[in-house]
C-alpha cells in the first residue's frame, strides 16, 4: 500500500506541473516538435524527482539523450540543481521568456554563453558514469 501511495503522489506531482507550466515558444507544438515535448515531460519529471517521488538512485542511469523526455530529461534537469539550487524554476522561466526556445538557449541563459546543452549533458553523463555502481 505504501508503494501505491508513493507512486500515486509522484504521478500527481508530474500531472500538476502540467497545469502550471509554460509552453516553449516559436518551436511548434507538443505533438510536432521533439524539443517541445521533451521540455514539457522532462520538467514535470524533474519536479517529481526533486520532490522525492522517484527512487532516483535506482532509476537514473547513463545514456540516452536530453530529448528522450520523461525521466531521462527530468533526471538531467534535476541534476542541474547541483549547479544552481534554483535551476528547475529558472529553466521554467526560460520557457516563458525566450522567444524561440531551445534547450541550448536555455542553458546559455541560465549558466552563461559557454554552457551549451551538449557540454552540460556530457558533464552529467560523466557524473553518472562515475557515481553509479553497476
Amino acid at each position: 500500500m505504501a508503494l501505491l501511495d508513493y507512486e500515486t503522489r509522484g504521478v500527481l506531482y508530474h500531472e500538476l506541473v502540467h497545469a502550471y507550466q509554460f509552453e516553449p515558444k516559436g518551436i511548434g507544438t507538443y505533438s510536432t516538435n521533439r524539443e517541445f515535448w521533451a521540455s514539457i515531460e522532462g520538467l514535470a519529471d524533474a519536479v517529481r524527482a526533486h520532490a522525492g517521488f522517484f527512487d532516483i538512485e535506482a532509476r537514473r542511469k547513463p545514456g540516452g539523450h536530453w530529448l528522450d523526455g520523461y525521466q531521462t530529461t527530468g533526471f538531467f534537469i534535476q541534476w542541474l540543481t547541483t549547479k544552481d539550487p534554483d535551476a528547475i524554476r529558472k529553466l521554467h522561466l526560460t520557457v516563458r521568456d525566450i522567444e524561440v526556445w531551445s534547450f541550448d538557449k536555455a542553458m546559455k541563459s541560465m549558466f552563461g554563453p559557454e554552457s551549451s546543452i551538449e557540454s552540460l549533458w556530457e558533464e552529467y553523463q560523466e557524473y553518472l558514469s562515475n557515481t553509479i555502481k553497476s
